[in-house]
Formats: C-alpha cells, structure tokens, sequence
C-alpha cells in the first residue's frame, strides 16, 4: 500500500504523521472504531520506539504507556486539547500491528 501524503493525510482527517515504515491496511471514519489499523516490519519493542519517536518529533508527549496481560502495548499521547490513543502489538515474529484512534472526553472517537 502506498504511503499517504500530507493532502491526503488533511483529507483523511489525520493529527499526526505515521513513521515511514508503518503501512496503512484500513481506514476508518471517525466514530467508526480505530482510525487506522496497519502493519510494520519490524518487533513490538521497535515499533514501540519508532511510534513514540515519531510522535514526540511532532510535539505529541506520551502520557502513559501499559502493557497488557497479553503482551500489547497501550500509549495515551497529548498535543495540545488532542489526545490519542495507540494500541501496538505482535502479529508473528517480525511483524508489528498497530492501530490508533483520537480520544475526546474520554471516548474513542
């Protein structure tokens, strides 16, 4: 899948640039469940650094990060009045999902 240039990340509606090797496998309307659900080639502790990495170049600060009884890692962002929510975790050996959604007065959006 191709990456989403910036026009069509302002028409999806995003708030935030993906890093570069995440691939976008859906996208959803807001109020619809996750925004984006997508994939990276990579293990869960490097796409965990990578997402965080990315989001903090774009001024967004991690608030808090779980880990999950089931190994997935959970990430509460905030720039701004905006928060997100991200949700990483492993599909196979070298292989990362991942999934976010914008969060307004404590709802997925």
């Amino acid at each position: 899948m191709k990456k989403l240039s910036l026009l069509s990340m302002w028409i999806c509606g995003m708030i935030f640039a993906l890093p570069m090797d995440a691939v976008v496998e859906k996208n959803n309307p807001p109020g619809q469940g996750w925004t984006q659900i997508g994939s990276m080639e990579c293990n869960l502790s490097a796409a965990s650094r990578s997402f965080e990495s990315c989001l903090n170049r774009q001024n967004w600060r991690t608030v808090a990060v779980y880990t999950m009884k089931n190994g997935r890692k959970l990430y509460n962002f905030s720039k701004q009045d905006k928060h997100i929510t991200l949700m990483l975790w492993e599909k196979n050996i070298g292989k990362c999902g991942f999934s976010w959604g914008e969060v307004v007065k404590g709802k997925r959006k």
